[in-house]
């Protein structure tokens, strides 16, 4: 039961959780299960190990503090199985999608290796200053949409090293802070986008909203609640 316990809730964004976990239990099989449980927090990203009444063993990754819409949703029994429902929605509201590049790196995008099905009427703009995005994340993305736009002030990012290699990419870049009312022109005039959702988190949504430039707001009401002080919230 700890294997599966483990190896259930190997699930960080990186894919090291999933590697640490089934390394630990080949080398500590042989201890017993109080020493296991002592040791499985040891695992970075792990949780703190309970011993439930069932003896099983959980690690609180699902409920702690942390917990992340982006990454962690997705992973949660009897929540992933409904968020297709949510995104096919969403692709009748408009077939242009802003977002972030930290999002992006939290759902595993720069981590993804499979050959994904290619839309070609999706067009995906995303604001990535750090980068979060690194070059596979970025080649995933290009072979996923028809039109990928990032917005960057940064002169380092990895976009501009690949742009020649790639019709489908766009660098949209601004010296210092990201002139959004700018950004949204350009987005209507030059790339003719005039319907988009906005797929961001709160400090992003808050900024937008202050300089007018959200339409409409929809909002999903699902059976989920969560918490905690922390939490993520519409706005920020």
């Amino acid at each position: 039961m700890i294997a599966k316990i483990m190896f259930d809730s190997a699930c960080c964004k990186t894919g090291k959780r999933d590697k640490n976990c089934k390394r630990f239990y080949k080398e500590k099989k042989d201890k017993s299960l109080a020493e296991k449980i002592n040791l499985l927090s040891s695992i970075p990203n792990m949780g703190k190990p309970v011993l439930t009444d069932k003896k099983e063993i959980t690690t609180g990754i699902y409920w702690r503090e942390t917990l992340d819409p982006d990454r962690d949703l997705k992973r949660i029994a009897g929540v992933k199985e409904g968020l297709h429902q949510y995104y096919k929605h969403e692709m009748t509201i408009a077939r242009a999608s802003l977002n972030t590049g930290r999002v992006m790196e939290k759902i595993g995008i720069n981590e993804r290796r499979w050959e994904p099905e290619n839309d070609k009427d999706l067009t995906f703009i995303i604001i990535d200053r750090k980068p979060h995005l690194n070059r596979n994340g970025l080649v995933f993305i290009l072979k996923w949409v028809g039109r990928l736009l990032i917005v960057t002030n940064n002169p380092e990012h990895p976009g501009y090293a690949i742009k020649d290699r790639y019709g489908n990419l766009d660098m949209i870049g601004y010296n210092g802070d990201i002139d959004f009312e700018d950004l949204f022109c350009k987005l209507k005039l030059t790339y003719g986008i005039d319907r988009l959702t906005i797929q961001s988190g709160g400090t992003l949504n808050t900024c937008l909203m202050r300089k007018g430039l959200i339409d409409h707001i929809c909002i999903f009401i699902a059976p989920l609640a969560v918490g905690g002080k922390d939490a993520a919230s519409l706005l920020d």
